[in-house]
C-alpha cells in the first residue's frame, strides 16, 4: 500500500480527522511490510512524501525529544499481536468486545509511550490524545508553510 501524499496539498491545508481516518482504514485494508509501515503510518498522517524521504535516507531524525524513538518497538508489538491472530480480519481484531488480550495491552502501551512524549500524565480518553496530537501536528505545518515563504 502506499497513500499518495502528491494528490493532496498537505502543506497548504491542514488535514482533517475524516481524512486522516480515511487513511487509516486504507493501511489497516492492506498493511505494508514492517518495514514501511512507519513510514506509510507518517503518510497517511500526511507527512510530505519530501519528509518520508529525508527519513528513508537517515537525513532527518524526528526523534528530537528524548524518549522518542521509543516508540518503535510498541508499534512492532502491535504488529506482532496483529499476526498472531492471521484467521482474523481488521474488523474482528479491532471489534471492542473481542479484541485478542495481547493486541489491547500493546496498544495501550502504544497509548502510553505516546503520552509520556507530550505530557507527564497519561491523556484522560483517546479523543483528549488525537486532539492534542492534531495541534501538534497542525504547528507542524504551519512551521513547514512558514519555512517555504
Amino acid at each position: 500500500m502506499s497513500i499518495d501524499a502528491t494528490s493532496r496539498s498537505y502543506l497548504s491545508v491542514p488535514m482533517r480527522y475524516a481524512e486522516v481516518a480515511e487513511n487509516v482504514k486504507a493501511l489497516a485494508r492492506d498493511l505494508p511490510s514492517p518495514e514501511e509501515f512507519a513510514y506509510e503510518f507518517l503518510l497517511a498522517y500526511g507527512t510530505p512524501n519530501a519528509s518520508i524521504a529525508r527519513l528513508k535516507s537517515g537525513q532527518m531524525n524526528l526523534a528530537k525529544a528524548a524518549g522518542e524513538q521509543e516508540l518503535t518497538p510498541h508499534v512492532m508489538e502491535v504488529l506482532q499481536q496483529r499476526e498472531n491472530h492471521p484467521e482474523k480480519t481488521m474488523a474482528q481484531l479491532y471489534d471492542p468486545d473481542k479484541m485478542p488480550a495481547g493486541l489491547r495491552a500493546a496498544h495501550h502501551q502504544l497509548d502510553l509511550a505516546v503520552d509520556r512524549l507530550y505530557q507527564k500524565q497519561p491523556f484522560t480518553s483517546d479523543e483528549e490524545r488525537l486532539e492534542h496530537l492534531f495541534k501538534h501536528y497542525e504547528a507542524m505545518i504551519a512551521a513547514e508553510q512558514k519555512g517555504k515563504k
